[in-house]
């Protein structure tokens, strides 16, 4: 329990009732006299000597009591009874089992001012309800628990059969008035528990003024908690209202809360904590009208461990409450609401908005789900609406469209294998201004993270500023969605397979430990511009794909990985520029002449920068090239250079090849591979060109084969084991004497025999291309 932080001396007015409360009257004014408990002689209720006018009260006199235990031993009784009044007050009063008390207005003062009963006036104040006791208020004036600064006001129902009620038949209160206050100024609870009922035919004011606290509990199996009633119309007010202090409303354990009225929450200043929980399996909290929660201060919403949360229309009709639910309703600042855990559920009759005029937080998680209509994300300029769902299970079910921004900025997570269903359309950043994303694993800025699904007919790029960001840990995710509009879409880690034909336009960015991949030709969008970050790849996988502008820092590959031998010709088409800051492009070609099947890459407008070739050779045996194997065709201006990339080799059977551009007329805007000498007889050279070289060299008039240098090696390495160990015998023997200079004796012949041969080799062949030079030495022993 929250204290105030300066409590009164004495913090115990204790009214314990055991049996049946009964309140029919609504007197008006000041009581003629007040009936005051000294306690003189016993505890006991009955004994009028315990009584400052020495007789029983009734409600001819207001009754109070502020110091003492009393205890009520008698039925029937009627009174007017104020609870803790005096500042600094501490009392108890006992209501034997089977006892009635009837109670009417305040004995304060100030019983003109509409209020009814006070539980803790100055002082404080404690009303418990138990083992089957009643209390029947019947007024229509309010009811406060915990009234000024300082006082605190409790009350406890508890145990099946325990009611405390106000019914007033078809008494009317004034709109906007409520019938009890929890917390005015001072701390006030109200704690339903272990089958427990209230019953007010209006609402709860909770924490109303500054610097205040107010909690409602409900929990336990059988608890119950009713407010208002179903001849509320759509013009209704609240049935639980949070004002400026700290307030706490929780169902759990199995209790259930039915509210003819909506929840507002959230308005607590300098950010005081006000919070609704519904948590546990077979708690429900159900109420009609709408449920907002507030950005002033720290207002979260949570359901959890399979508890129930419905958000339903008002009685009556009319759309003032449509039972539309708002995380973020106003006053700037953030608000929050998390549903978690299996079987959990909020569902709203109406449009879930997150972010309306505060920033907005849902979190669906560990298989929570909420329902709703209308999905807003974003909905008021300058304020952001945020929804996370993730883990398995764990669903936001839409039976109509979402917006991720229609004013403002929208964010929409799916993660952990999260599902978001979507009635026909998700539109992202609708309005001109407006910002929305669609994370699918992480956002950008975060680790990536297993993807969840989005189940939507359309997926659709309003006038604003939108993003699709894949930013996830697996290594095929299937995008089945056609992308529509002009937006942004960002394959910033993982493997995002795009399964259909794209036709958005705007920028595709390929960040560093992305791929994006085709699963069907011209998967890619033709209106998109591609921006190839170093470490990203654009894969083919294989489909023919025309796209828009590419910048290439990164890898194009046109196909996944190794390929089958034979398995060639794929082609991309640039319908405009391609420009290489130090890129790659991974081919696969049938290495022989001219003729062989390769990959291509056609750009239809301008090359510019400078970026290397890759070659996967698909089962070519290697031949003389004349011309060379085109592998890039540029219709526009040829600026580009490309070379064979660093540290790597394209080579077949005994050929090696190079990258080089064309020498003809009509051919020197494009990019060959060719297996002749670039520089002519004598001096091939096929290591990567230095990539300051303003124009590679072009093929000569009668080209020569540019022959792997393995066949030099191979030639030499032959010759010198065919020479390394030929011998003689002698070469075996050597001179068989020696002298033993310890013996002194000479002439012992001996079989043991030692070499040492040294010698150096040169050789090329006869195009000059490879130039041998071989060192040797053999250490050979015998015997």
């Amino acid at each position: 329990m929250r204290h105030l932080k300066n409590p009164p001396s004495k913090q115990l007015l204790s009214l314990l009732i055991t049996a049946a409360i009964v309140a029919n009257a609504n007197v008006a004014g000041v009581q003629a006299a007040t009936n005051e408990w000294i306690g003189g002689i016993s505890s006991d209720w009955s004994n009028q000597d315990n009584w400052s006018l020495n007789i029983l009260p009734s409600k001819v006199n207001g009754t109070v009591i502020n110091n003492g235990n009393v205890v009520l031993d008698t039925s029937g009784s009627s009174i007017n009874l104020g609870v803790g009044i005096a500042p600094g007050s501490e009392a108890s009063l006992t209501v034997g089992q089977g006892n009635t008390l009837t109670l009417g207005t305040a004995v304060s003062a100030q019983t003109t001012d509409g209020v009814g009963q006070y539980i803790g006036h100055d002082g404080s104040g404690k009303l418990v309800i138990e083992n089957g006791g009643e209390v029947n208020y019947s007024s229509t004036l309010t009811t406060i628990l915990g009234n000024n600064a300082g006082s605190n006001g409790e009350v406890i129902v508890t145990g099946a059969g325990s009611t405390w009620s106000n019914l007033y038949g078809d008494v009317q209160h004034p709109s906007n008035q409520t019938v009890i206050k929890i917390g005015n100024a001072g701390s006030g609870q109200l704690s339903v528990l272990n089958g427990g009922t209230v019953v007010t035919p209006r609402g709860f004011s909770i924490a109303s003024a500054e610097g205040s606290y107010g909690s409602v509990t409900v929990s336990g199996v059988g608890s119950s908690l009713l407010l208002g009633t179903d001849q509320l119309n759509s013009t209704g007010w609240a049935g639980v209202s949070m004002l400026y202090g700290e307030g706490h409303m929780t169902v759990s354990h199995g209790g259930e809360a039915t509210i003819y009225g909506g929840i507002i929450f959230g308005r607590g200043n300098n950010g005081v904590a006000q919070t609704v929980t519904v948590s546990g399996e077979n708690s429900v909290l159900t109420h009609y009208g709408n449920l907002n929660i507030y950005g002033n201060g720290a207002g979260v919403l949570l359901v959890e461990d399979g508890a129930k949360l419905y958000t339903s229309a008002a009685p009556g009709g009319g759309t003032q409450f449509p039972g539309q639910a708002i995380v973020g309703h106003q006053n700037g600042g953030d608000a929050f609401a998390y549903v978690t855990g299996p079987d959990s559920l909020w569902q709203a009759a109406q449009d879930m908005i997150v972010g309306n005029q505060a920033n907005g937080n849902l979190i669906i998680s560990n298989g929570g789900t909420v329902e709703n209509v209308l999905g807003r994300v974003g909905l008021t300029a300058n304020y952001t609406g945020t929804i996370t769902v993730t883990g398995m299970d764990s669903a936001w079910n839409n039976r109509g469209n979402i917006t991720l921004g229609n004013a403002g900025t929208g964010i929409l997570t799916v993660a952990d294998n999260g599902v978001v269903n979507v009635g026909d359309k998700l539109t992202i950043a609708n309005l001109a201004g407006s910002k929305g994303i669609l994370n699918f694993g992480a956002a950008e800025n975060s680790a990536a993270a297993t993807t969840g699904t989005v189940n939507a007919n359309q997926i659709v790029f309003g006038d604003g500023d939108g993003r699709v960001v894949f930013n996830h840990t697996e290594n095929d995710y299937q995008f089945t969605h056609l992308l529509r509009g002009t937006g942004t879409v960002v394959a910033h880690n993982g493997v995002t397979i795009f399964n259909d034909q794209q036709t958005y336009g705007g920028l595709t960015e390929i960040h560093d430990g992305g791929t994006l991949r085709a699963g069907e030709n011209n998967a890619f969008s033709t209106n998109s511009i591609y921006d190839i970050a170093q470490g990203g790849i654009l894969d083919l996988a294989g489909y023919r794909q025309t796209t828009g502008d590419i910048t290439n820092a990164g890898t194009i590959k046109f196909h996944t990985g190794e390929i089958a031998r034979g398995n060639t010709h794929n082609l991309l088409t640039i319908e405009g520029n391609y420009h290489s800051d130090g890129g790659e492009i991974v081919y696969n070609t049938l290495l022989g002449d001219d003729g062989s099947a390769t990959d291509q890459l056609v750009v239809n407008g301008d090359t510019s920068g400078t970026g290397y070739i890759r070659v996967i050779n698909a089962g070519g045996g290697g031949a003389q090239t004349l011309n060379g194997i085109k592998i890039i065709d540029v219709l526009g201006q040829s600026d580009g250079e490309f070379y064979k990339a660093q540290n790597h080799r394209i080579v077949a059977g005994a050929y090696e090849y190079d990258v080089i551009r064309g020498s003809q007329a009509d051919t020197n805007k494009n990019w060959y591979l060719t297996s002749s000498c670039v520089n002519g007889q004598g001096s091939c050279d096929v290591t990567t060109p230095d990539p300051q070289v303003d124009k590679p060299a072009v093929i000569p008039e009668k080209p020569v084969e540019i022959f792997r240098p393995e066949a030099a090696t191979y030639s030499a390495n032959l010759a010198m084991a065919n020479t390394l160990f030929t011998h003689s015998l002698h070469d075996r023997l050597g001179e068989p004497q020696y002298t033993d200079s310890l013996r002194g004796q000479t002439q012992h012949p001996t079989s043991m025999w030692l070499r040492i041969v040294g010698g150096h080799t040169r050789s090329r062949d006869s195009t000059g291309q490879m130039q041998t030079q071989t060192n040797r030495v053999v250490v050979h022993g015998g015997g």
